[in-house]
């Protein structure tokens, strides 16, 4: 499980989009702090896996198969963001 320590959120990227559930926002963001992810892919795979702890679990564990077939997101730009998770950036 990934965790973020209290008041980094402020630390994560804005979005450009208006949101009305607070804990969608807080996902997106969190995704989006991962290397090569914006916006557009952080709800994507959102919609995806439902979750971003599903999201993150899967990066971390580069289950591949989880993320296959979501526009933009490939065996790289997974294990980029599998690396920094692992070096704990967020």
């Amino acid at each position: 499980v990934h965790r973020l320590h209290h008041g980094s959120l402020s630390l994560l990227p804005a979005t450009a989009a208006a949101y009305f559930d607070p804990e969608h926002k807080r996902s997106v963001r969190l995704l989006m702090a991962l290397p090569g992810w914006g916006e557009t892919r952080a709800n994507a795979v959102l919609l995806s896996l439902h979750s971003a702890g599903a999201a993150l679990d899967a990066i971390s564990r580069r289950d591949y198969i989880a993320l296959k077939g979501i526009k933009g997101v490939g065996k790289t730009l997974i294990d980029r963001a599998a690396d920094a998770l692992e070096r704990q950036v967020l």
